[in-house]
C-alpha cells in the first residue's frame, strides 16, 4: 500500500557531528529540478573538458572529475531545499544562514555534502521501495528486484500459454 503524506511539513534531518538540517519533504517536483541542474553542471564541464567535440574519449581522470562534479553539483541543488540549519557557522563560529557562499561551502564539505545528500534522499527511499511491488536494484540489471510474478512454465509442459516464435508458422519469401 501506498502511505500519502497529506499534510507534507518541513522536517529535520541528522546528519551527524551535531549537524541538523530543516529541509521540506522531497517531491517529484524537487527531484527533478535537482536532476536537471546537476545535468547542466555536467554538461557544460564536458563540454569544456573536450572542448566541444563529443567524439572525444575523455581519460579516466577526466572522467572521475565530471562524475565528482555531478555528485557535488546534485548535493547543490539540494541543499537549496535547506530551510535552517543547527550546528553550522563561519569560521569564527558565528552564525550563518543557510544561503548563496554558506550553500556552496556546506555541499563542497567532504563528510557533510554526501552526508547531507543521502540523509535527504533516504527520506523517500520506503516510497521507492513501495512503488511498484518490486524491491530496489542496481540501476539496469534488476539483481535485487522481488519477483511480482510465477515463473514461466518449462517448454514443452503444455502449460505455456504463448508458443514459442520459433513455432509460428511463416511464408516463404519469394525469390
Amino acid at each position: 500500500m501506498l502511505k500519502l503524506n497529506l499534510k507534507p511539513e518541513p522536517t529535520w534531518l541528522e546528519i551527524g557531528g551535531g549537524l541538523r538540517v530543516k529541509v521540506p519533504p522531497l517531491d517529484t517536483a524537487i527531484l527533478r529540478a535537482v536532476e536537471y541542474q546537476a545535468f547542466q553542471a555536467y554538461a557544460a564541464m564536458k563540454s569544456v573538458a573536450n572542448a566541444g567535440d563529443d567524439t572525444v574519449t575523455l581519460d579516466t581522470v577526466a572522467v572521475a572529475r565530471l562524475e565528482g562534479a555531478y555528485a557535488l553539483a546534485r548535493t547543490r541543488a539540494l541543499a537549496d531545499q535547506i530551510m535552517d540549519w543547527e550546528g553550522i557557522g563561519g569560521e569564527d563560529g558565528s552564525a550563518l544562514a543557510p544561503a548563496g557562499a554558506a550553500l556552496d561551502a556546506f555541499a563542497a564539505h567532504p563528510m557533510a555534502g554526501p552526508a547531507f545528500a543521502r540523509a535527504y534522499e533516504a527520506t523517500v527511499g520506503p516510497l521507492l521501495a513501495e512503488g511498484n511491488g518490486s524491491g530496489n536494484s542496481l540501476p539496469g540489471d534488476g539483481a535485487g528486484a522481488t519477483a511480482t510474478a510465477p515463473d514461466a512454465s518449462p517448454a514443452g509442459t503444455g502449460d505455456a500459454a504463448v508458443a514459442p516464435p520459433s513455432a509460428t508458422p511463416r511464408k516463404a519469401a519469394k525469390a
